[in-house]
C-alpha cells in the first residue's frame, strides 16, 4: 500500500506486484515447511516401528496422574 498527500486528501493505492511477490514468498516457505514436516513424520514413524510402545507411559504412572 502506498500513501501520498494531496492537500487534505490521503489517497492510498495497492501495488499488486508487491502483493504477488509476497504471495510467492509465502507459498515457497509453506512448501519448505510442509516438506520438513513430512520428513519429521517419516523419522517419527521409523522410530515408532523400531521401538514400539516406547511412547506410552507405564500404567502405574497413568493412574497416578489421573487420580491427581
Amino acid at each position: 500500500v502506498r500513501r501520498t498527500r494531496q492537500a487534505q486528501r490521503r489517497p492510498a493505492t495497492l501495488d499488486a506486484d508487491v502483493l504477488d511477490l509476497m504471495t510467492a514468498w509465502v507459498e515457497r516457505r509453506r512448501r519448505e515447511v510442509e516438506e520438513r514436516y513430512q520428513r519429521l513424520d517419516g523419522v517419527l514413524g521409523q522410530l515408532a516401528r523400531e521401538h514400539p510402545g516406547q511412547d506410552e507411559e507405564p500404567s502405574s504412572r497413568r493412574q497416578e496422574g489421573a487420580a491427581s
